[in-house]
């Protein structure tokens, strides 16, 4: 099948082109990451247009924002949040499908699955809503039954806890390495504008190697859940593709890390894999978008920051639960320190009443100066965006 982008062009306000799907799935976007692709992301995002848009898993990095609680939100991925939500505004059907860097959302006591939530901004008059999934079954327009999933449940290193913990340090380990990688890939995309990721390639020859695609696939399509459907929508391993297997068709999403691929159905229901990195050139992009760009959606950050918020909640960080914990404790020892300080004063005036107001002072000074520092540490939490 062939992976080539059949697009048109029109004009749009910034003289731009737009390619025009029916639908796009994009996963794997990993945003709040320092490696995430996130100008490449923000590129595509504005010059698409689509009826459905389909997040199929891992966008926001929650495994990051787990165990970095306290780290700001980067200002260019926060813009690729902002753009989703303009979309979603528009009148662009937004679902976001759970992924394994998801799972606290889902499992949650505050669970979000299932359910659409409409994000408002009562200042700008946004409403932007999207609309949260385990799983999704899209009909494309030849009327074929695809079921969009993440595809880490197919992955049998996931369903083991203790091997999950290990993918989770394995992961932050590996992002060492994906951020010396994105420094060379920052080098050549500011001297040519190309995406180059060395870590892509060494990851898909190191995937190969090891069988660990061709498991994936097969682990996917040998499922009998499978069977009552056309086709399967993955991510989940960072390897775009659309291959015909047994009686169904197969479609990876790929990722926006190490590569930058999406999935884009037209309006023939011809499914096509965009590789932005590799064709945005073809399309006429130059300078790759920048934080010291004008942000077109800026009037949605409200909005993000609000959503942003909810994700840091439902990813409760340690250090985030302990340092609440400590905040309360700080503030009813102010609270009764303030009152001892009342009743002293409804007292006589008396050499050891001055004293006891001295200390009782004292402590109230010395727990509002460590209320402020916790408040400090708590600030990239409370307001999440660099």
């Amino acid at each position: 099948m062939e992976s080539s982008v059949v697009t048109s062009f029109r004009p749009v306000q910034s003289f731009r082109p737009c390619l025009h799907f029916r639908t796009v799935v994009i996963s794997d976007t990993h945003l709040g990451k320092k490696a995430a692709s996130a100008a490449f992301l923000f590129e595509f995002l504005q010059n698409i247009s689509c009826e459905r848009l389909l997040l199929n898993g891992d966008i926001l990095e929650g495994w990051g924002m787990k165990h970095k609680k306290r780290t700001p939100f980067p200002e260019m991925h926060a813009r690729c949040l902002d753009a989703l939500n303009a979309r979603a505004e528009s009148g662009v059907e937004v679902i976001y499908i759970r992924g394994n860097h998801d799972e606290d959302w889902a499992k949650s006591k505050k669970k979000i699955s299932n359910r659409t939530i409409t994000f408002r901004d009562k200042h700008h008059r946004h409403e932007c809503p999207i609309r949260f999934q385990k799983s999704f079954q899209h009909t494309d327009v030849q009327g074929r039954k695809f079921l969009v999933l993440h595809g880490d449940v197919f992955d049998g290193f996931m369903k083991s806890t203790k091997k999950k913990v290990i993918a989770q340090y394995a992961d932050r380990a590996y992002e060492g390495f994906v951020n010396l990688n994105g420094i060379f890939r920052q080098a050549v995309q500011d001297m040519t504008g190309a995406h180059v990721s060395p870590a892509a390639f060494l990851k898909r020859k190191t995937k190969k190697t090891l069988g660990i695609i061709d498991g994936f696939e097969k682990a996917v399509t040998s499922k009998r859940m499978i069977e009552r459907f056309d086709g399967v929508i993955c991510g989940h391993i960072h390897h775009a593709e659309i291959t015909p297997k047994k009686d169904i068709l197969y479609m990876n999403s790929g990722d926006w890390v190490e590569g930058c691929t999406a999935l884009a159905e037209d309006f023939d229901g011809n499914w096509h894999i965009v590789d932005w990195g590799r064709d945005r050139n073809q399309y006429g992009m130059k300078r790759v978008p920048s934080i010291f760009d004008k942000n077109p959606y800026e009037s949605y950050r409200g909005v993000t920051i609000r959503q942003l918020g909810l994700a840091r909640k439902l990813w409760p960080g340690a250090d985030y639960g302990e340092l609440m914990g400590e905040m309360w404790e700080c503030r009813r020892k102010l609270e009764h320190q303030n009152e001892r300080l009342a009743e002293l004063f409804k007292e006589k005036v008396t050499n050891d009443n001055l004293k006891k107001e001295q200390k009782i002072r004292q402590k109230i000074g010395a727990l509002e100066q460590k209320i402020e520092g916790i408040t400090e540490l708590l600030a990239p939490v409370h307001d999440p965006v660099s």
